[in-house]
């Protein structure tokens, strides 16, 4: 999820659509409010009329949460290059 918002800000259903495999709505919201509350994330609410652009809850990464995505980015390239020998793990 770090990765989806390394761009800059999005909206709770960007972020769903980025996020590889299927993630419930509950779990989602579940994962971005730890993310929150951890200090990784910042969550911003742009009150609105229903579908109105740019209304909703917005999200992005903060000082702390960049500075964790950098730490894991080598380690997501060691997986990928050793993906065919790594075990598989059930969903």
């Amino acid at each position: 999820m770090l990765t989806a918002l390394a761009p800059g800000e999005r909206r709770t259903s960007e972020i769903k659509g980025l996020v590889s495999g299927s993630v419930s709505d509950k779990v989602l919201a579940e994962t971005l409010a730890k993310g929150v509350e951890y200090g990784l994330l910042e969550r911003r609410v742009v009150q609105g009329r229903p579908g109105e652009p740019g209304t909703g809850v917005w999200y992005q990464l903060t000082a702390m949460g960049r500075s964790l995505l950098a730490a894991l980015r080598p380690v997501a390239e060691w997986a990928q290059q050793w993906e065919q020998k790594l075990p598989h793990v059930p969903d």
